[in-house]
């Protein structure tokens, strides 16, 4: 979650982490103090005990957020990162919708696969020959080894990437 601060005193962008789906509280905080703040959260899918059927997590986390059901909340098949970009871009129309209306900002997968999709070939040079993977453990520690091998012409990259739009909702 990210959220911008906009008075004479204190003017600024802060990241806040949120471990977990514990976003509502906080988003109910930032607007009821008038705060301009956007989400960013993944396309998770959850398991179904025992029915080999998949939940979709994150089209759930969104119609909440949105306080209205705008995304199908059918079950599907296969817990995958093909299947998560195909539920993506199968609704592609609304997600961007609800970027728009909303400042909800879903991932394609997750963050490591959304890099991955746009920066594997310079990933793999900076870091390792499965840049996902390598990511996803130690995540805390990769990530941070990545930020400090990234150029500026990186970062311009990520941040103008649909992957990444919500970095420009924040910072302008």
């Amino acid at each position: 979650m990210f959220w911008k601060r906009a008075s004479a005193a204190a003017e600024g962008i802060y990241v806040l982490s949120v471990v977990g789906i514990a976003f509502k509280t906080y988003i109910e905080i930032l607007n009821e103090l008038n705060i301009f703040n956007v989400i960013k959260t993944d396309n998770d899918l959850r398991s179904v005990t025992g029915k080999g059927i998949y939940s979709v997590l994150g089209f759930l986390r969104c119609n909440n957020y949105a306080g209205k059901q705008l995304l199908p909340t059918a079950q599907i098949n296969e817990n995958s990162v093909d299947a998560k970009r195909k539920l993506y871009n199968d609704n592609i129309t609304t997600l961007d919708e609800i970027r728009n209306d909303y400042n909800i900002y879903l991932s394609k997968c997750d963050l490591e696969n959304d890099l991955d999709e746009f920066l594997h070939d310079r990933l793999v040079a900076l870091l390792a020959a499965n840049p996902v993977a390598y990511l996803q453990d130690a995540k805390n520690y990769h990530m941070v080894e990545l930020i400090e091998k990234l150029t500026d012409a990186d970062c311009r990259t990520i941040y103008n990437h649909y992957n990444f739009a919500c970095l420009k909702e924040v910072a302008e």
